[in-house]
């Protein structure tokens, strides 16, 4: 029986051919046919750090019962380490435990590269008879092609095993590519070990960049403790990051790698989940190297964070993988984060052309939890669905409404002023207008963007107006209307009633009448001024004194929602296209 399989397997490998001639092209194309079973392209890499006294295995359970037959190949591509004391072949009822043969059977031989060897490719099936395991293994290496045989035997239960694969007792440190584990049709049954640390099980065909509209571009000054995330929360369970790195002036780390958390600003946010990293005591960062461009892949998947990083310097691209885990996944991560950490040692570069998108490639923006890091963005608008981005330019007063669709309203702040509608189109740093016979180009930067004429029209954005009465028996007035027609104006509130003083006007902290005509910009808090023929004075804190509490207290009376939705269920209106386009909240 086994002469007949041996035969049919070296017929699949070598056909009519010398078995040797054949040995370089199989290993180079390490997915061709193998034995009886065709299998899927569905391929996998592992990259083992240290790990010790390893299963590798099918992640799919199977059914291990008596006639089935079930598939593994990989390749050894490099071993940095070895210190193997078994090779060996294994079913197990359990992927988990630390030693799975004691709910299984394995047949292993005491040496270091039997099943091991850095070059070679290697072909096992195993079958449950109702003898116990049967086994056949074929080694494919550079210079020769051999069956294995494993003479020790450990453990012989079969009943309820669901893995089978390969066991490696000792330590190891290496790279292998086109691992499969696959059934009697071929069908990808996936991979996993029973380590948690020290390894890592990756898909390489995941890292596939895609066309995003939108990027962002940063600089780092001896940042410490940093964590770069997806500025909205998301509920996908897998995100892109791509990036270029110029300029690196510092680059010492004690960990790099890769958190899905629910705290992005915080100064550790795996505190709040999960962290996927390695030790680098004080050496450089692997995901900040000058020159480097970057894609990395990160799947949130159950209780664990999957991370994959392609790395290209030169145009040569190589594969980094964390094998360390800290943490746990909780309900409410939201966000991957790139991190650098922790203590003392920090980073000191240029970020360009920053991406972080969806598996659908929606664009999920970037913040890190460093206030003192100043994010600038390119590309088109995405961030808003509902209802318009709206610019403004002090220097002609004229407003310029862009929505989602590339519709482009401009007006200006005045009564009963003529609309214009027109479409846009952003390319990288530039905007332009389709009007006609004529383009008008602006140079843009989503914060801002500038006219021919160097005309400066600020995006407006969500904005705080809290008044300051003087004393603590007023609690303010609401403010009720915040529209587009009004320019997003702060509409001026009732004055406020004080006994024994007269209300004159609303002003900044340096005394100077706050104009409610004026587009608010920026948060501001305004303080009451009573007349001066009160017994009272003024100062840039708005107390009152003379017998008054002298404590200012704040009232938030309106917050100017400008990108979307409203405040406090404030409807807030927008003209689209002729017509209303209303949000609530």
């Amino acid at each position: 029986m086994k002469r007949r399989l041996k035969k049919l397997v070296c017929a699949a490998i070598g056909g009519c051919m010398l078995l040797a001639s054949m040995m370089p092209a199989m290993a180079a194309e390490p997915f061709e046919v193998i034995g009886e079973v065709t299998p899927s392209d569905k391929a996998y890499s592992v990259m083992l750090t240290e790990t010790n006294d390893m299963m590798l295995c099918n992640k799919k359970p199977v059914d291990l019962t008596v006639g089935k037959r079930y598939y593994m190949s990989y390749t050894i591509d490099e071993i940095e380490k070895n210190e193997l004391n078994q090779n060996g072949v294994i079913i197990s009822e359990s992927a988990d435990m630390e030693y799975p043969y004691l709910k299984g059977t394995m047949h292993y031989d005491f040496t270091d590269d039997l099943l091991f060897e850095e070059g070679a490719t290697y072909f096992i099936r195993v079958e449950v008879t109702k003898k116990g395991l049967s086994y056949l293994v074929a080694k494919m290496g550079e210079k020769e092609s051999k069956w294995i045989e494993l003479p020790v035997q450990e453990g012989e239960n079969t009943s309820d095993c669901q893995y089978f694969g390969l066991w490696l007792g000792g330590s190891i440190k290496a790279k292998l590519s086109a691992v499969l584990c696959y059934d009697e049709k071929g069908n990808d049954l996936g991979v996993r070990t029973n380590k948690t640390s020290g390894i890592s099980v990756y898909d390489p065909s995941v890292l596939v960049s895609q066309e995003v509209d939108q990027y962002y571009e940063f600089s780092l000054k001896d940042a410490m403790d940093l964590a770069i995330s997806n500025e909205k929360a998301t509920e996908s369970d897998v995100v892109f990051m791509s990036y270029r790195v110029e300029n690196v002036q510092r680059n010492e780390a004690s960990q790099a790698g890769i958190s899905y958390n629910s705290a992005p600003s915080e100064p550790y946010p795996h505190g709040s989940g999960i962290l996927n990293y390695e030790f680098c005591g004080g050496k450089e960062n692997p995901l900040f190297i000058d020159g480097a461009e970057y894609l990395i892949w990160a799947q949130h998947e159950g209780d664990t964070l999957n991370t994959l990083v392609r790395r290209t310097i030169n145009g040569v691209s190589e594969i980094l993988a964390f094998p360390v885990y800290y943490g746990s996944v909780n309900e409410k991560c939201a966000y991957f984060s790139i991190w650098h950490g922790e203590g003392s040692y920090g980073i000191t570069a240029d970020i360009k052309e920053f991406q972080c998108y969806d598996a659908e490639g929606n664009n999920l923006g970037v913040q890190t939890n460093k206030e003192d890091i100043k994010i600038t963005r390119f590309g088109a608008i995405d961030d808003y669905s509902n209802c318009e981005a709206v610019y403004w330019c002090e220097e002609n007063n004229v407003v310029v409404i862009l929505d989602d669709e590339q519709n482009v309203i401009i007006t200006k702040d005045e009564a009963n002023a003529e609309q214009k509608n027109y479409t846009y189109k952003v390319d990288g740093t530039t905007l332009t207008m389709k009007m006609g016979e004529s383009d008008a180009v602006y140079e843009y930067y989503y914060g801002y963007m500038l006219d021919a004429e160097g005309n400066r029209y600020e995006r407006l954005h969500d904005t705080k107006v809290e008044f300051v009465t003087g004393v603590a028996e007023h609690v303010g007035n609401k403010i009720v209307n915040v529209t587009a027609a009004d320019g997003y104006k702060v509409a001026r509130p009732e004055n406020p009633k004080v006994e024994g003083y007269t209300f004159e006007k609303w002003c900044l902290a340096d005394g100077t009448e706050f104009d409610f005509d004026r587009f608010v910009t920026d948060s501001v808090t305004l303080y009451a001024k009573y007349e001066e023929g009160d017994i009272q004075t003024y100062d840039a804190l708005g107390t009152l004194t003379g017998g008054i509490s002298s404590t200012a207290i704040l009232v938030v009376a309106a917050c100017v929602l400008l990108i979307a939705g409203t405040v406090l269920g404030i409807s807030i209106m927008f003209k689209k296209e002729g017509k209303k386009n209303e949000s609530k909240e």
